[in-house]
């Protein structure tokens, strides 16, 4: 009813979210926009890349109230998701957080302990291949696993759905404001068993 309906993408996020916040003892509310333009053989994709993507959102961007409240932001934090069309260009798919963003400090730190960088790569990164870090397998910044995090899937999973898509994910930070993700996904799917003869 009321239009073309999301399938339920809407509300199995928002439900996520409302859960994830909740064992994580935060205040989150999640924006959902543009749902209803996800074509149907991107439905199951999207869904999947804004599941890891939101709950990231909320477990390492997403302050605790308090902490919010001290550096004078409102007690809840802002997820937005949103899918746009553009056209020839393929599509577009948004997460962005009002969170405390990404270290680059921090996620290089991880990196050298965890072993995925040398002491003297950590020197060379560039800001660019910093955040690439957290695209790999096994990368979290989080010291103890939970259900929601700490195992360093779901950046991983977000990067590896992209791929799949033939589409790439860029980040966007600042210290203290935001994390911004943005997957770019090709109009047309170019899958591997098109390409055999029937």
């Amino acid at each position: 009813p009321g239009g073309k309906a999301d399938s339920g993408v809407t509300s199995t996020l928002q439900q996520l979210a409302a859960r994830v916040a909740r064992e994580n003892n935060k205040e989150a509310t999640l924006h959902c926009t543009g749902l209803d333009a996800v074509p149907d053989d991107y439905r199951r994709v999207v869904k999947d890349i804004g599941i890891q993507a939101v709950r990231n959102a909320i477990v390492h961007g997403i302050e605790l109230p308090a902490a919010r409240l001290s550096v004078g932001k409102s007690l809840q934090g802002a997820v937005r998701l949103s899918f746009q069309d553009l056209g020839d260009a393929g599509y577009k798919l948004i997460v962005e957080d009002d969170g405390q963003g990404l270290s680059t400090e921090r996620i290089k730190e991880v990196a050298l302990k965890k072993g995925f960088i040398t002491p003297e790569q950590a020197l060379t990164l560039d800001t660019k291949q910093i955040f690439s870090l957290l695209f790999q397998s096994g990368f979290s910044t989080i010291e103890t696993a939970t259900k929601d995090a700490g195992r360093g899937v779901g950046m991983n999973l977000i990067a590896d759905l992209t791929n799949q898509m033939g589409g790439r994910v860029s980040v966007a930070t600042s210290s203290g404001k935001f994390t911004r993700l943005t997957m770019t996904l090709p109009r047309a799917v170019k899958r591997a068993d098109d390409t055999v003869a029937a």
